[in-house]
């Protein structure tokens, strides 16, 4: 293969696909979800096969010495989240390297998903250690407690105003600060 480029759905505009695998470092572009034989696997969460470039009107010609490609969806839940792209300087059909071919982007979808799943559990961390800092230190009483009534939760604004210490309340009932 000559060139084998990996798209992602751009997180900010959904109708740009950016390229995360340049060719040369630090030259990331992007692509319009209508363009090319990318964009149209994109849209239609189906491979496209182009055995002569020359042949397929959607070919964008960004590699002169390009012959054939094949762009094969990342598809996640029938959405498609991004492509791998592969041209060769040859003309083929890649009847011998399809299967092959969808069953690395299936697995390399699945990987993408993991690892936006770790992005998303460390940003709700961030957020819950942000959240629970301006808790701890707000100057106003914040208890939390369960459907039960058992205090979970006692900041330092209800140490002030109620006089307890959080060690003292956590585990028992608001009934111990209620009439």
């Amino acid at each position: 293969f000559k060139y084998i480029h990996i798209w992602i759905q751009d997180g900010k505009n959904k109708t740009q696909l950016k390229l995360v695998t340049p060719e040369k470092a630090q030259q990331f572009r992007t692509i319009s979800v209508t363009d090319g034989l990318v964009g149209k696997a994109f849209r239609n969460c189906k491979t496209i096969c182009a055995p002569d470039v020359l042949s397929a009107t959607e070919y964008l010609n960004r590699h002169p010495e390009t012959k054939s490609q094949i762009a094969i969806p990342f598809v996640l839940r029938g959405t498609a989240i991004g492509v791998l792209n592969i041209e060769t300087d040859t003309q083929q059909t890649f009847a011998e390297y399809r299967e092959l071919l969808e069953i690395i982007a299936e697995n390399l979808t699945h990987s993408l998903r993991v690892a936006s799943l770790y992005k998303v559990e460390e940003q709700f961390r961030e957020t819950q250690q942000l959240l629970a800092s301006i808790t701890q230190y707000c100057q106003e009483a914040i208890i939390g407690y369960d459907e039960n009534g058992k205090i979970l939760s006692w900041n330092v604004g209800a140490e002030r105003m109620l006089g307890y210490k959080s060690d003292e309340v956590i585990g028992k009932s608001l009934a111990l600060i209620t009439p």
